[in-house]
């Protein structure tokens, strides 16, 4: 997507509890993979140890996906090899 930092790319992601950090998100052009045509990209998913296997990643992929939708992207992509917790969330 040709100038998708004028509708809301890159754009960084943070979930707290209270000021703690427990996870992120960002949403790039291109993560450093060589299909320039399938942008935007989810990118640096991290959820911190003691909040792991509790659904934060989930809920952020989905409130991004939400977040990306209503800025008119409604496609985001993310090339990884790491596909189990991906596709629980479509």
């Amino acid at each position: 997507m040709e100038g998708a930092s004028k509708i809301g790319v890159p754009e960084w992601y943070l979930c707290l509890c209270g000021e703690k950090f427990i996870g992120g998100m960002d949403v790039i052009e291109n993560d450093f993979h060589p299909r320039k045509d399938l942008v935007p990209n989810v990118c640096a998913v991290y959820t911190e140890g003691l909040g792991r296997g509790k659904g934060i990643a989930g809920w952020l992929l989905q409130f991004v996906c939400r977040d990306m939708k209503e800025r008119r992207i409604g496609t985001l992509y993310l090339p990884t090899d790491h596909t189990g917790l991906y596709e629980r969330y479509g």
